[in-house]
């Protein structure tokens, strides 16, 4: 669940997700812990 409101981002830029955020956010911090782990 979240609370984001991409309606500005879709109607100004065209966005359109291409990842689920439940997909995204457990691909996303993995990524971010690795990345901290390497400095």
């Amino acid at each position: 669940l979240t609370c984001a409101d991409i309606s500005k981002a879709r109607k100004l830029l065209g966005y359109n997700p291409k990842t689920k955020f439940q997909d995204g956010l457990p691909r996303f911090v993995h990524w971010f812990l690795k990345s901290r782990a390497a400095k």
